[in-house]
């Protein structure tokens, strides 16, 4: 865990500075993976929400899966330090047949998060405060660098790499 403490520094740019949501299809989008978009889980009732408390003033919502489907709670990208070439990509999926709970605003949109500049950085700090919730995987350059695996119901997939330049 002590990669985990390092890559959540202080120098992270905003989230809002590079948000990509992925490009769910409108019809019942599920990837390689078995992974289904929250959205549209919602929409066919393969999860259920419900509030249950308050986390530094944002509401709690205890997200189950009903299904055989990984949900992908959230997807995005940003950059760390200004005008770097290095990015974040974050992936949370919540398993198959589980619960967990999560700050309301992950469920969010894409403009929630460009209005509100959320970072990486908050995100994980939140999973590590939550006891035995999320199992995390860190990758820097496509290597696995750190791992904290079990049998946890959330799955928090961290990518760092560097951008290419334009040719």
């Amino acid at each position: 865990m002590e990669t985990v403490k390092w890559f959540t520094n202080e120098d992270l740019r905003p989230y809002s500075s590079a948000t990509r949501m992925p490009p769910w299809a409108e019809n019942d989008f599920i990837d390689q993976e078995g992974r289904i978009s929250a959205d549209d889980a919602l929409k066919k009732n393969l999860i259920e929400l419900v509030q249950t408390d308050y986390w530094n003033g944002m509401p709690l919502v205890r997200i189950t899966n009903h299904s055989s489907w990984k949900i992908v709670v959230l997807n995005g990208r940003e950059y760390i330090k200004e005008k770097s070439s290095q990015i974040a990509e974050i992936t949370i999926t919540l398993q198959h047949n589980a619960s967990a709970v999560i700050p309301a605003c992950f469920l969010s949109d894409t403009t929630f998060f460009s209005r509100k500049g959320l970072s990486i950085q908050e995100y994980l700090h939140y999973f590590t405060t939550a006891e035995n919730q999320a199992g995390i995987t860190l990758h820097m350059n496509d290597r696995l660098i750190g791992a904290h695996y079990g049998e946890f119901p959330l799955q928090v997939e961290i990518k760092y790499s560097r951008l290419e330049a334009d040719a």
